[in-house]
């Protein structure tokens, strides 16, 4: 379960259609009864009461309370204690009809098979249940403000050092299909760029001690939210931000260099043919851009459209110290 959707999946060696019978049929048939949820609330509540504690996820979720205001994206994926505790198995079932229906689901196989066998088996699956039409589900979000909820968020926990997550908060929301994906490409030219191993402003951090190898980045963009994070253990979070800060506003007035922009590019490009190789990472890929309006083949032909110009522009219009916040594990004094 992401902040969009849920997945459920299987690999397997041999027996694919008994295997796809047993998917299909228990996400389309739930039982709940009032014994089995206990069971899992009590599950649950240890498994949220453990996080709590966890210094990575803790860091990771406090970055995004300080970046959003309203938006659900800034809340716990599992909820919080007392909202476990709420759920019956009315609620349940419930979510069960308004969301497992086939017009807000998609199914992917890879690998040796018949697509039409599959597409066969699978249609035969969903007539039995003989689903009514049903209009597009109304997701009723809270206005979220363009401005981040607060620009610092510090916890002190069990930790040898601290662990730093500066995020950038995207301005535009509501962006789909190709426009999202190539916002999402250009963001991973930028980061490659600037933060990348091979950048100065890595080299310069590194030997001054203030990363090391496990000092990382990502974007998350959603049609709804989006957001930028980097992040790593470090001696000094306060130098650390300082220092990123100034590499990357230095960055947006002087811009990236064509030659840098090319390189970074083709090893994107890289990069997604490499996965082609990876049958369980296309199937995430493939569902993650489906709800987004992006298709499987479509980064390679957006990735060859991209000017070093847009870039620019990424660099320029996102990664905005007004919209940086900062979350530091520290250690416990």
């Amino acid at each position: 379960t992401t902040y969009t959707h849920t997945v459920y999946h299987f690999t397997t060696a041999a027996h694919f259609p008994a295997c796809l019978d047993l998917l299909l049929e228990f996400v389309q048939e739930p039982y709940f009864t009032p014994e089995s949820v206990a069971r899992e609330q009590g599950i649950i509540e240890q498994e949220i009461r453990m996080y709590m504690d966890d210094p990575g996820w803790r860091s990771s979720a406090n970055l995004m309370e300080a970046l959003f205001v309203r938006h659900p994206v800034r809340l716990d994926i599992a909820g919080t204690v007392e909202s476990i505790r709420r759920i019956d198995p009315d609620l349940l079932y419930l979510c069960h009809r308004v969301f497992y229906h086939p017009s807000n689901m998609v199914l992917f196989v890879a690998g040796d098979l018949d697509p039409q066998a599959v597409v066969e088996r699978a249609r035969a699956a969903f007539a039995r249940r003989r689903y009514p039409p049903r209009g597009p589900i109304q997701r009723c979000l809270p206005e979220e403000p363009q401005a981040i909820a607060e620009r610092r968020r510090v916890q002190e926990l069990v930790v040898s050092q601290p662990i730093f997550r500066l995020g950038f908060k995207e301005k535009r929301v509501g962006v789909t299909g190709r426009p999202l994906l190539e916002r999402d490409l250009l963001t991973a030219i930028v980061l490659d760029v600037l933060v990348g191993k091979g950048s100065p402003l890595y080299t310069q951090l590194y030997e001054s001690g203030l990363i090391d190898q496990r000092f990382g980045f990502g974007h998350e963009p959603g049609v709804t939210f989006g957001y930028t994070y980097l992040t790593g253990p470090t001696p000094d979070p306060a130098a650390l931000e300082a220092r990123l800060l100034e590499g990357l506003d230095r960055a947006r007035e002087e811009g990236i260099a064509p030659e840098d922009f090319e390189r970074a590019r083709r090893k994107l490009v890289g990069r997604i043919l490499n996965l082609m190789n990876d049958l369980e990472g296309l199937s995430y890929l493939f569902i993650d851009g489906f709800f987004k309006g992006i298709g499987l083949f479509d980064e390679i032909p957006a990735l060859q459209s991209l000017t070093v110009e847009a870039a620019n522009e990424r660099l320029r219009e996102h990664f905005d110290a007004a919209m940086a916040a900062t979350s530091v594990i520290a250690p416990r004094s």
